[in-house]
């Protein structure tokens, strides 16, 4: 007997992936390193004393004030791998003569195992398989699961069976079919042990028998996942007010360059709390730093030709959150902390290469675009700005 376990739950992380480290951008955070960048400028333009030689001038080179759409998201550390997860059982005693290999891919009508030398072939169905089948037993759904497979797999050729979980003569001959088809006795009947019944095709994660060795009814052999892809992220419990199932994501693979499209499938209801990270005490001992508790979010993945053959790996996962259209936009590195507790631009003229600090607002930050809404006196659509260069 074997069944998926959480096929779909948010509470679990996919297949095997690991978890990634939380990474977010705040505009907090964003303002303490442009802070500190504007002081090395500051520093490098301004220092005209000192003794010792003089700092070797920080590189510089321009960009344009552009109108732009912007674009602010927030970034959700996940994992890559597959839906769901079962443990397969031996529904019989017996000796196990053979087993797959981790990472082996079964579809419908492949053997799973042997016992015996007898193989359990996989089908499809919603429930486990908990008897026998032969002519005149009661109507159920599983008899309905089996009719389904067997027209699936060509073994109905003339469309007898009527699918209505009736085990019939036209249930019995199709049957037959298989049987001989497989290479089994041919009895029209289905032993308890000779099929697996799962909601869809199988990849093999881990062997926990071997072959050879004796099974008891109800002993587990291995375990699989389902092949359909999929991401649990770690939001925040923070900020789940800006998160909403059915809004579509970009995921980011682990080669950092790659894009995937995506839609948040579902929403953990319970946070739980990662494990502390240890940081250095006041008094030369270690302290536990405290961590936020995260809350598991469900991604769908609406395209998997760009993964490849990718199976499992860290990803990250973008959440738009806002979104400004049209606006004036200058890279984020072009931003310098001003006494006052703002930012200012260096304008710089074409063809004098004179400077000019301008006071800006900012808005939204595209972290992904590198650029930042603006708006400030004298500040218009192809100017340029003073960025570092390299």
């Amino acid at each position: 007997m074997s069944t998926w376990a959480d096929a779909d739950r948010v509470g679990e992380a996919p297949g095997n992936g690991a978890r990634g480290a939380g990474r977010r951008w705040r505009r907090g955070v964003a303002a303490s390193a442009l802070f500190l960048i504007g002081g090395l400028i500051a520093i490098v333009l301004l220092k005209t004393g000192g003794s010792g030689p003089a700092p070797r001038p920080l590189a510089t080179s321009t960009a344009l004030v552009r109108r732009a759409d912007v674009v602010e998201a927030q970034l959700i550390p996940g994992a890559l791998g597959f839906a769901g997860s079962a443990t397969v059982v031996s529904d019989v005693a017996g000796v196990v003569t053979a087993l797959p290999r981790p990472g082996a891919s079964i579809a419908r009508g492949a053997p799973v195992f042997e016992l015996d030398h007898q193989a359990a072939a996989l089908l499809y169905g919603p429930r486990p398989v908990w008897r026998s089948f032969q002519l005149g037993m009661q109507v159920g759904p599983d008899v309905r699961a089996l009719q389904q497979n067997l027209i699936a797999l060509g073994d109905d050729p003339t469309r007898a069976i009527t699918v209505d979980g009736d085990y019939d003569l036209a249930t019995l001959a199709a049957v037959e079919r298989w049987q001989h088809r497989s290479g089994l006795p041919v009895t029209g009947e289905v032993a308890l042990g000779e099929i697996l019944m799962l909601p869809g095709p199988i990849i093999v994660s881990s062997v926990t028998a071997s072959a050879g060795s004796p099974v008891s009814a109800g002993a587990p052999l291995l375990t699989a996942t389902s092949t359909r892809q999929t991401i649990i992220a770690q939001a925040d419990a923070s900020d789940l007010g800006q998160i909403n199932a059915g809004e579509p994501v970009t995921v980011t693979l682990p080669d950092g360059q790659t894009t995937v499209p995506g839609r948040i499938a579902a929403i953990g209801a319970a946070a739980s709390s990662p494990p502390s990270a240890t940081s250095p005490g006041a008094s030369g001992g270690s302290s536990q730093a405290p961590t936020a508790p995260t809350v598991p979010v469900l991604v769908r993945l609406l395209s998997t030709a760009s993964i490849g053959g990718l199976t499992q790996g860290p990803v990250e996962v973008s959440v738009t959150t806002a979104e400004a259209r049209g606006v004036l936009t200058v890279p984020i590195s072009a931003l310098l902390a001003s006494g006052s507790g703002g930012y200012v631009v260096q304008l710089v003229d074409p063809r004098s290469g004179r400077r000019r600090p301008t006071p800006v607002n900012t808005g939204l930050f595209d972290d992904t675009a590198g650029t930042v809404q603006v708006s400030g006196r004298g500040l218009r659509v192809g100017e340029r700005v003073q960025v570092p260069s390299g």
